[in-house]
């Protein structure tokens, strides 16, 4: 169970899971064509932030994590999310 807490939102174990991705070199591409590490609290935050309830994010996050590959892209994290509403 991942919880986060900042700015109203739980944060503990999130650093676990952050920690696992980061040794997996886990990586996103954006659609402007950079990379970047992919970051657990990143999405998580973003699916608070327009409102998706705490519970139903963290499925969510857990969902897309079960799902990861490197080089996988912004748009296609995007429509497992969608997937999952």
């Amino acid at each position: 169970m991942i919880f986060i807490l900042n700015e109203g939102v739980k944060v503990e174990k999130v650093d676990n899971v952050e920690n696992d991705i980061r040794r997996a070199k886990i990586t996103v591409k954006k659609n402007n064509g950079v990379c970047e590490a992919f970051s657990y609290e990143k999405l998580l935050k973003s699916l608070v932030m327009v409102d998706a309830p705490y519970f139903e994010s963290e499925k969510i996050v857990s969902t897309v994590v079960e799902n990861l590959y490197d080089g996988i892209s912004t748009k296609e994290i995007k429509k497992i999310v969608y997937e999952c509403l």
